[in-house]
């Protein structure tokens, strides 16, 4: 169970999430009951962008949003005075092979039954209106933030540096450097676009996702454009019950009718297979949700070998629509899947992703199942599709639209690629890690 408040028209309103059930109210008497049953120990209190979580046995949660803006206002003040003992503080979490940091919370967070002194770490200065020029370094090493800044700043020397690529989204934009112009990249960013995808990065959740891409070998900028296309980077919307959930994807990563299914993926910061098991609960968590989407992502980037394109079609229209409209084209032109997967520059089966999402069915009349008996079951799936139409057939370029910079960097088992993304030329780099390539080079 996961219990949420919220500003909502100059109150509070408090959300119960319970499995696929949810209930609101904004009676300030019947929250303040519920805040006065809280058990006074929880495991661990959880820093997470603007909100806070207060963790509890049995998996319970108590999510504060937008704290640092309302820290004064006397229901605040209540569910941190039901904090005893000293449960640990948990602050972004990737030092040393995505470890999380653990920090004891004297000094940090000091609470009292009848007021609080605290001081907060801030990510964003939410009162400043960044643009597309604005600057960030965003790095591995935990970040001390217990002030506002002028210009919001993770501090790092060794990892990707936003400003240059700010700075080249710009140029973009204003046409000094020549856009792709089948896939262009960039074009949705604006001053409150850069701003939601900079607040984001700079915030805890932000920070984590963009280190679980680095560890399990995706380019953070590509993943953290995919969540903003698929959710806004809105994951409490997205769940069960949330005003934008679609009866069908979950979650900040629009996980799909998550009923069990295990999803595994290689972390290369750690050398080891992971798995996780995709449940309505796990989906419904943000951290587990995010991860999710990762190591699905990761899977698909390995089935086209890095090529991008065919990677986040498939995140759209899955693995099996996406290999017939390959097999389709490659019969069209002489080749082979491989060849055409291999071919980061040839757009022309896009003209299937089309024909897929405008007539399913008759899409499904084009795919020789003689030659790939194994697309018997996608031929099924998509002649007994029930709608007009099918998936989002300009799902890479919506993606690509929020995408910061020009380069991409990817590990595919032993083998860095490099993706210029305004030119599909790519590199292959031969290496152990790319989570120790990270720690010696910047992506700029």
């Amino acid at each position: 169970m996961t219990i949420v408040y919220e500003t909502c028209y100059g109150g509070f309103r408090q959300t119960i999430f319970d499995g696929n059930e949810k209930k609101s109210t904004n009676n300030l008497n019947k929250i303040e009951q519920l805040i006065s049953r809280l058990p006074r120990a929880p495991k661990l209190i959880k820093y997470v962008g603007n909100d806070v979580k207060f963790i509890y046995e049995g998996n319970h949660k108590v999510v504060l949003k937008n704290y640092s803006k309302h820290k004064d206002k006397y229901l605040y003040q209540q569910v941190f005075a039901t904090v005893e003992n000293k449960p640990e503080i948990i602050r972004i979490r990737t030092q040393n092979k995505n470890r999380l940091a653990k920090l004891a919370v004297g000094g940090i967070l000091l609470l009292s039954l009848t007021g609080m002194a605290m001081s907060f770490p801030n990510s964003f200065n939410t009162t400043d209106t960044p643009s597309i020029s604005i600057g960030n370094a965003v790095g591995r090493k935990d970040i001390e933030r217990h002030e506002i800044v002028e210009t919001p700043t993770l501090v790092d020397d060794s990892n990707y540096d936003l400003t240059p690529r700010l700075e080249q989204s710009k140029k973009i934009i204003q046409g000094e450097i020549v856009n792709n112009s089948i896939v262009p990249i960039g074009t949705n960013l604006n001053d409150y676009t850069t701003k939601k995808l900079v607040t984001f990065i700079n915030s805890q959740d932000g920070q984590y996702c963009y280190h679980l891409c680095e560890d399990f070998g995706i380019d953070p900028y590509l993943f953290i454009s995919l969540i903003m296309q698929e959710s806004s980077l809105n994951h409490y919307d997205t769940i069960p019950n949330g005003k934008n959930y679609n009866g069908s994807g979950v979650g900040i990563c629009q996980l799909e009718n998550p009923h069990g299914e295990e999803i595994t993926a290689f972390n290369y910061a750690t050398n080891q297979e992971e798995k996780l098991v995709n449940t309505m609960d796990a989906a419904c968590d943000e951290e587990q949700n995010i991860k999710m989407g990762i190591m699905r992502f990761q899977k698909v980037l390995e089935k086209y070998n890095g090529n991008i394109y065919f990677a986040l079609q498939s995140y759209n229209y899955g693995n099996g629509a996406v290999d017939a409209i390959i097999c389709t084209y490659a019969d069209e032109i002489g080749s082979t899947y491989d060849d055409v997967v291999a071919n980061f520059n040839d757009f022309g089966w896009m003209k299937y992703v089309e024909m897929v999402h405008d007539n399913p069915k008759v899409f499904s009349t084009l795919i020789n199942t003689n030659k790939y008996p194994e697309l018997e079951i996608t031929v099924d799936y998509l002649k007994n599709w029930a709608y007009n139409t099918y998936g989002d057939d300009k799902y890479i370029s919506n993606v690509l639209s929020y995408y910061i910079g020009t380069y991409g960097r990817y590990q595919i088992k032993d083998n860095i690629i490099e993706i210029n993304n305004l030119t599909g030329d790519i590199v292959k780099v031969s290496t152990a890690s790319l989570y120790e390539l990270n720690n010696n080079h910047k992506i700029s």
